[in-house]
């Protein structure tokens, strides 16, 4: 009977540790690594994207709490939001806006301001 109530108790112990706290596999932070406009594609590292790119500081990322919130930099303005992930159908949300994307293989994709952006996790 001990060692039932001993295994039983272990059990509640460790559901419980895994209902709290940790995060999901896609937090972290990602950057842009490739914008497509009008059927030109540059990618980091490009002469283009150096110039166009110049300030690393003002690079777009995302960054994913693992809890649901995220930061995010576009045209120079840092947004607070929520994310939800949906099979391969990413969510971000601010007090402005909504924008869907994909998320695969540590790389998310987002089609914002007449562009189509490609964010790598760091």
């Amino acid at each position: 009977m001990k060692k039932i109530l001993a295994l039983v108790l272990s059990l509640m112990m460790i559901l419980s540790l895994t209902a709290c706290g940790g995060s999901d596999k896609y937090a972290g932070t990602y950057k842009v690594v490739s914008v497509t406009v009008q059927n030109t594609t540059i990618k980091k590292g490009d002469d283009l994207w150096k110039k166009a790119f110049s300030d690393e500081s003002k690079l777009p990322y995302m960054k994913l709490d693992g809890k649901g919130k995220c930061t995010f930099l576009f045209d120079s303005e840092t947004s607070e939001g929520e994310y939800s992930v949906d099979g391969e159908k990413i969510t971000l949300k601010d007090s402005k806006e909504s924008i869907d994307g994909k998320i695969k293989d540590n790389q998310i994709t987002i089609s914002a301001g007449g562009a189509d952006m490609v964010f790598e996790k760091e």
